[in-house]
């Protein structure tokens, strides 16, 4: 779906506004082409972009309704609208309703077009994609995009760009499982076949390397998710430019991963770069500006920086009640990730006051130092490394306990277990960026 840019959105065209004109009064019988019919297709998806949800389900409802009676139940036309409008209900987690549409779209694709008609194996897949991106019903989407696969090899061919996404999309499903085996050579497939034609569609290679550098960011192969992260924004950048959405969302992605790896300040400048780039391109109001805050708010929870994330997530709050209203699925979803991030915050500061229990470490320390101190010098180590009493008594209360059941275990167990305990106390030692401090409990 192509992004509406917000230079669109100010000045709409002569045909756009008659049509949001015959929409607002509810013209009903306004739609009486086949032309007019696709003209309101296309702002309904530009409606359910900008996240209008309620304004788009009552166009594509109209054009439905239109369409059936120019063109009938079992047309190509109908079951197009019908699938935008399961879309739609998909957005609002409507899953039921949504999956009831698609399932519609395919029978009417079925029986108009027949088994493997481009857009019944379309319509097909979109039903996979909804099973995998909603209910997150990873089998029967495994399933079905295993039968699109195979239809499209034999209808396309196996190099067509149709198969490579269908093949891309099924490798992640593999993945999302947690099968890499299976979803390895299906990405190694896609990219190789991308690579082997130059002038093979730049889009679907920009995705097919997008999806393998998830794989390889999963399997923790940084350095060959960073190579083809990189391949994947050059590509798309050369293809539809630095301020393109599409090409933020891979230099988002790219962000993540440094964060990943250790280099979060330069993640962090990426990401605070793209927030003018998409103010500029799509408007503050647009959705997708809203996913960059709440990126940008996960990124920082990454980093154990609460108070950035919790900031970032109340601004994007702040955005999209402003923008959308208190009830929109987009407001809902991102209170939600919201009361999420202070539930997390606060169950860490309960852990920080039971001090009276087991005093918090309030300095950082090294899980790989604390390991070896226990096992070379077991509670007395301990104690000094971490300042505190209990570290010192809970070790050598293990060893004398140990000592009194069974000296010959004592003597070679308990280095291993000083050794354990000191990599959890380090594992949960506080430092600057501990909720207790940077809310203000400490």
């Amino acid at each position: 779906m192509p992004y509406l840019l917000q230079s669109d959105r100010k000045r709409p065209d002569g045909a756009i506004r008659c049509a949001l004109h015959s929409l607002s009064y509810k013209h009903e019988g306004s739609l009486s082409t086949q032309r007019s019919i696709f003209l309101h297709q296309r702002i309904a998806s530009n409606l359910l972009e900008m996240a209008r949800y309620q304004d788009a389900e009552r166009l594509l409802n109209q054009t439905l309704l239109a369409s059936r009676q120019i063109f009938g139940n079992e047309d190509s036309v109908t079951a197009s609208i019908t699938r935008d409008l399961a879309g739609l209900h998909e957005s609002q987690r409507n899953y039921d309703e949504a999956e009831r549409l698609y399932k519609s779209a395919y029978a009417i694709s079925v029986t108009r077009n027949g088994q493997e008609h481009p857009d019944t194996i379309l319509s097909l897949q979109m039903l996979a994609i909804f099973y995998w991106i909603g209910p997150r019903r990873l089998s029967d989407a495994k399933r079905l995009l295993t039968e699109v696969v195979a239809m499209r090899e034999r209808v396309f061919g196996p190099t067509h760009p149709k198969t490579v996404d269908s093949v891309v999309a099924l490798a992640h499903v593999y993945s999302d499982a947690g099968r890499f085996k299976e979803a390895a050579p299906l990405y190694r497939r896609a990219v190789r076949i991308c690579r082997g034609d130059r002038h093979y569609d730049r889009g679907t290679t920009a995705n097919a390397l997008g999806k393998l550098a998830s794989y390889y960011r999963i399997k923790r192969k940084y350095r060959k998710a960073e190579a083809v992260s990189l391949e994947a924004y050059e590509i798309f950048q050369s293809v539809y430019g630095s301020e393109h959405p599409g090409t933020i969302l891979y230099l988002s992605d790219l962000a993540h991963h440094y964060g990943n790896t250790g280099n979060a300040k330069r993640g962090e400048k990426i990401l605070l770069e793209t927030l003018p780039l998409l103010a500029k391109t799509l408007g503050t109001e647009h959705p997708q500006y809203i996913n960059a805050l709440t990126s940008l708010a996960r990124f920082y929870f990454a980093q154990r920086n609460c108070i950035k994330s919790l900031s970032m997530w109340t601004e994007a709050l702040d955005v999209s009640k402003r923008t959308f209203g208190y009830d929109h699925p987009i407001t809902t979803q991102v209170a939600d990730e919201l009361e999420k991030e202070r539930r997390y915050q606060m169950r860490a500061v309960e852990r920080c006051r039971m001090g009276w229990l087991m005093p918090t470490v309030k300095t950082k320390k090294s899980r790989f130092i604390a390991a070896l101190i226990g096992f070379l010098f077991g509670g007395i180590g301990l104690g000094l490394y971490f300042r505190t009493l209990f570290d010192f008594l809970y070790p050598t209360l293990m060893f004398f306990i140990m000592l009194l059941v069974s000296p010959p275990h004592a003597i070679f167990c308990v280095p291993f277990m000083a050794a354990w305990w000191g990599m959890m106390r380090a594992k949960d030692s506080c430092d600057d960026q501990c909720p207790c401090r940077a809310l203000g409990v400490r």
